[in-house]
């Protein structure tokens, strides 16, 4: 309820009647005297801030869902680069033993 000069005609509402506990109508009540607005002015504003403070929760749950994804999308990418790595030096200690192989066979040495 940040415009606090709206003009609007009935068109732009819709009249509802609703039924509401006791303590939320007097704390409501107390709220309108506290901003010196009118109780359907209350109720519209604190129904806003209700309906934004929902938004923004479901906000920072996705946020934090999408620093959740990121943070095990770089350990799977550390992961993978690990595992190359690790493949990286299978291959080099095959090499090497293939190499070592060959020169036993070059010197006719039998293990």
């Amino acid at each position: 309820m940040s415009e606090k000069t709206r003009t609007q005609n009935q068109d732009d509402w819709k009249r509802t009647q609703i039924r509401i506990p006791l303590p939320f109508y007097e704390e409501i009540v107390e709220f309108a005297e506290q901003k010196n607005v009118s109780i359907n002015h209350a109720m519209l504003e604190l129904m806003d801030r209700g309906i934004h403070s929902v938004e923004e929760c479901e906000n920072k749950a996705i946020t934090g869902v999408q620093i959740k994804h990121l943070e095990l999308l770089n350990e799977y990418k550390d992961l993978q680069n690990r595992t190359l790595k690790y493949q990286d030096d299978l291959l080099e200690s095959k090499k090497e033993l293939i190499r070592l192989y060959n020169l036993l066979n070059q010197h006719n040495i039998n293990y």
